[in-house]
């Protein structure tokens, strides 16, 4: 018999800090934009001289217990959260993320025999930071466009399909998902 290798596990890319861009104008009373800073400015001078100790993780909840994605600390009072000490060091950060904007993308499915067609319509996907899920019972989209905009899209099946066997692509003006339906039966509209 032989015994199947372990999937080897990618490394995880290097953390990189975000920081203001070029000539961000800092201003009095402005408050560092990092996960558990208190630092607000006093003086615009030294609004860098003073170390930033965040969390670069983002907030979980689990089993009554709150933490940061980026360190073992756990509270139970919610408002202790954001008192459990910064787990990285760095400078101040004081511009905030910029929204992203959201995007419908319509949707069409037909099928033919064993599969399930469904076509996402969306142009200009980027196919490097976009992410689709195929389950059993649906399909998760998180569509990124070269633009910066982004569709974010949730199908619930009505029947099973077979991720295995399924597969999709992203193509100039849509993404098309082939769903390998698990029981072979038509499905009704």
């Amino acid at each position: 018999t032989t015994t199947p290798l372990p999937k080897p596990k990618l490394p995880e890319a290097p953390y990189v800090e975000e920081q203001d861009p070029e000539g961000f104008p800092i201003v009095e009373g402005m408050p560092c934009q990092r996960n558990a800073c208190t630092f607000t400015v006093k003086d615009t001078a030294s609004a860098y001289q003073t170390t930033c100790c965040y969390h670069r993780g983002v907030p979980i909840f689990h089993e009554g217990s709150k933490g940061w994605s980026c360190c073992s600390r756990r509270v139970l009072e919610f408002d202790q959260l954001f008192k459990i000490d910064g787990c990285c060091s760095g400078r101040h950060k004081f511009s905030e993320k910029p929204k992203e904007e959201k995007v419908e993308c319509r949707h069409d499915w037909y099928q033919s025999g064993v599969f399930a067609i469904v076509s996402v319509y969306a142009k200009n996907v980027d196919k490097t930071k976009s992410t689709i899920t195929l389950e059993p019972s649906s399909v998760t989209l998180e569509l990124k466009f070269k633009d910066g905009k982004t569709c974010s899209k949730a199908i619930k099946l009505a029947n099973p399909i077979d991720p295995e066997k399924s597969k999709y692509e992203i193509l100039s003006t849509k993404v098309e998902l082939k769903l390998f339906k698990k029981d072979g039966l038509s499905w009704a509209d």
